[in-house]
């Protein structure tokens, strides 16, 4: 298992509470697991949206993406 996919893991893991949250909130959560998650976290949400797994918009009221899981 790579990096990468402890981190699409533990991504998918935030989500599945079916809250939506900011690529802010996604790295703040994952800055309690370790610095390099934390790193990679925009990367592996732009991976994830693009293997239909999330939901992810850009919110200009908020100035960043929103993510959700994909229903």
């Amino acid at each position: 298992m790579t990096q990468d996919d402890k981190v699409a893991d533990a991504i998918l893991e935030i989500l599945a509470d079916g809250t939506s949250r900011t690529t802010e909130d996604v790295q703040e959560t994952l800055d309690g697991r370790g610095a390099e998650c934390a790193e990679r976290a925009v990367r592996v949400l732009m991976l994830l949206k693009h293997r239909k797994r999330l939901n992810g918009e850009f919110d200009p009221a908020r100035r960043s993406w929103v993510w959700s899981l994909k229903v």
